[in-house]
């Protein structure tokens, strides 16, 4: 159980951070040392391809805001992701950074 957590674990990483299609083996090899044999934990880790953002929309619902600093300030930011293999973390940090463009232009 502890191995298939660990194999779960590294799953949930590189699917975080944009490799949707990972695969990962855990196997149990026996090594010859100077003091007999030693079992060691190999995880071979096959990545696939990675997810890329080709585009972020942002929907403006009043006309005033897509024309506004604050769409200008929004559209910066999102440019970030654009173009990039997806990353959760990095989109957690662009949506707090929206939020607090938002805050600052009392939004």
């Amino acid at each position: 159980p502890k191995i298939v957590r660990t194999a779960e674990n590294l799953i949930s990483q590189f699917r975080s951070r944009g490799y949707e299609q990972v695969q990962v083996k855990g196997e149990l090899v026996r090594e010859s040392v100077e003091e007999g044999t030693e079992v060691v934990l190999r995880f071979v880790v096959a990545e696939g391809q990675p997810t890329r953002v080709a585009e972020v929309t942002l929907e403006m619902k009043r006309d005033d805001l897509s024309r506004s600093s604050l769409a200008k300030g929004l559209r910066e930011r999102v440019n970030d992701l654009e173009n990039d293999v997806f990353d959760q973390e990095k989109v957690s940090s662009v949506r707090r950074s929206l939020q607090e463009v938002m805050v600052a232009e009392q939004y």
